[in-house]
């Protein structure tokens, strides 16, 4: 009988323990979502090209940039990818839309219309 009640002891003491334990709350760590992200370009002559303003993050990111629709042809840029603001009005980093980095980033492109 000594022997149930130490153990019906321990048990009611381990439930009293916990009953009384704070628990931390789980906070989810944000991660920073990094690039590089395609971008549209909104134009359909190559004279704003090298504007970053003149690209637009495509929301949602698309899984190849082939099934961007209207980019088919040749001659101007349609979907690049760069770096920038991961969000509607992201602009891609001006660095990566010069002469230099352009070609390298231009992932698909279309036809003067």
């Amino acid at each position: 009988m000594k022997t149930y009640l130490i153990a019906i002891i321990a048990v009611i003491g381990g439930a009293v323990a916990s009953a009384f334990t704070m628990h931390k709350p789980h906070i989810p760590v944000k991660r920073t979502i990094s690039g590089p992200w395609y971008y549209e370009y909104n134009l359909n002559t190559v004279s704003g090209e090298h504007t970053p303003s003149n690209y637009t993050f495509i929301d949602p990111q698309p899984d190849d940039p082939n099934d961007v629709e209207g980019c088919e042809g040749t001659g101007i840029p349609c979907v690049i990818l760069a770096t920038g603001t991961s969000g509607v009005s992201g602009v891609p980093d001006a660095s990566e839309v010069d002469a230099m980095h352009l070609s390298a980033n231009t992932k698909v492109s279309k036809s003067a219309q």
